[in-house]
């Protein structure tokens, strides 16, 4: 394609290059050139300076003959850039070049590549097993996170029907408790040494009580109760010459089998008595001799 160039359009041309020189860029006019063809007049660009400050002149229709080719690959981008997953995130990240991304994530770990498989946060076993034991002599609680083995402790009680007693205090199911000194059974208590001027036997007094005293002694005997059964015995040793013993029981409840305590001499003397309780009746028997 031919350009014609008038006088009028070299000076035009000129003139617009001092101007670009002094920095007008000419977005505010057009300046035009005569072509020779079908299109006659058309707009013209002033693409800087060359070698030899000459400016270069270029049809608007040939401006892509002065654009740098678009590259269709490369071997590395004209700037690095940093991709970093965020294992918090979802999101996709659009990347072409310009700038560093941050994309998320989709899906679940499976177990095969170090994940739990699940989004549950739970695992199906143990990287190392670990051993429970139950500490009988303990009531602690054993926290188990899995990284170390556990002692648990116990609570409640035991029942009868997984093997146990069903009780706290020591003794088998079937067991005769105490209640007091006494309670239900006989015969394994010590004496008990009783030395004041009276004394009161019932049914958690000791089995043998040995009663020394020197002067009145005074004995008084509780009924017993329904369904029990208890027999007492008192050794009595009294040194005073004009010494007695007066005994208070229900008569009703109680029956003597020897001679009451009301025909004891006035004397010092030695004596025992025996007092056996038979579920809601009593016998009351005594010996003694001057001393």
């Amino acid at each position: 394609m031919a350009v014609n160039l008038t006088n009028l359009d070299i000076s035009t041309r000129y003139a617009l290059q001092e101007d670009f020189d002094n920095g007008f860029v000419g977005r505010d006019r057009q300046i035009v050139i005569q072509t020779d063809d079908a299109k006659g007049y058309r707009p013209i660009i002033m693409d800087g300076k060359t070698s030899g400050g000459k400016n270069k002149v270029a049809l608007m229709d040939d401006l892509d003959d002065l654009k740098p080719a678009r590259a269709t690959s490369a071997d590395k981008l004209y700037t690095a850039r940093t991709i970093r997953t965020n294992l918090a995130s979802t999101s996709t990240a659009s990347f072409n070049g310009t700038a560093n991304v941050t994309p998320g994530v989709q899906g679940i770990l499976g177990t095969a590549n170090g994940g739990t498989g699940n989004d549950d946060g739970t695992v199906a076993k143990l990287t190392t097993a670990r051993t429970f034991i139950c500490n009988l002599e303990s009531t602690s609680a054993g926290s188990f996170n899995g990284s170390a083995n556990v002692t648990l402790g116990v609570s409640g009680e035991l029942p009868i029907a997984r093997g146990g007693t069903g009780r706290t205090d020591g003794h088998a199911p079937k067991d005769i408790l105490m209640s007091g000194n006494r309670g239900n059974l006989n015969g394994y208590e010590n004496s008990s040494n009783v030395t004041s001027a009276s004394l009161t036997v019932n049914n958690s007094s000791r089995d043998s009580i040995c009663w020394t005293y020197s002067g009145d002694m005074a004995l008084t005997i509780s009924n017993g109760a329904a369904n029990q059964s208890w027999t007492k015995v008192i050794v009595m040793n009294n040194a005073n010459s004009s010494g007695s013993l007066a005994v208070t029981a229900d008569s009703s409840k109680f029956t003597w089998i020897t001679d009451n305590a009301t025909s004891l001499p006035a004397k010092a003397f030695v004596g025992i008595m025996v007092v056996h309780w038979s579920n809601t009746h009593g016998f009351i028997s005594l010996m003694f001799k001057e001393s």
